[in-house]
């Protein structure tokens, strides 16, 4: 997680042309304290969450309408995702 967060941060002082990782801290912290003094609907305001739509879960499963997130049997922990190795063991049309 630590080269990751560092990763960010280096993207932050290239985007904004900022010499330090201490200034490119102190303008992420600038902007989440305007971001929480925001009114709704200003542009300081955080945008509103999307909900994500999940596709309805067919009746019979293929390898056309696999859906990685869902559960194999309904209500189950069991997911494709698991199951098919994230896609890398994807089965077969019998």
């Amino acid at each position: 997680m630590d080269h990751q967060r560092e990763a960010l941060l280096h993207l932050t002082q290239l985007w904004r042309g900022i010499a330090t990782r201490e200034q490119a801290i102190q303008t992420l912290i600038d902007d989440l304290k305007r971001m929480q003094r925001a009114n709704r609907g200003s542009p300081d305001a955080p945008p509103q969450p999307v909900p994500i739509i999940l596709p309805t879960r067919p009746d019979r499963w293929t390898p056309s309408n696999l859906q990685l997130h869902a559960a194999i049997i309904p209500n189950g922990s069991f997911t494709w995702a698991t199951a098919t190795q994230g896609e890398h063991r994807c089965p077969t049309i019998r």
